[in-house]
């Protein structure tokens, strides 16, 4: 696998542990949760241009 999707799929994995754990402690409505979110979809969406671009399939 493509080191720089290896490494969106990293920051992915680590930046949805963060999230989970904010709305634990803070609620699913917070701001925090909600700018985690926002993050959480930008990288999603940068390996979705990534994949699409280079042909690659989905992980499971």
């Amino acid at each position: 696998m493509d080191l720089n999707v290896s490494r969106i799929l990293e920051a992915v994995e680590q930046k949805r542990s963060e999230m989970i754990k904010a709305a634990e402690q803070c609620g699913f409505r917070s701001e925090l949760v909600l700018f985690l979110s926002q993050e959480l979809d930008a990288l999603l969406n940068d390996y979705e241009r990534i994949r699409k671009r280079r042909g690659i399939s989905l992980v499971s």
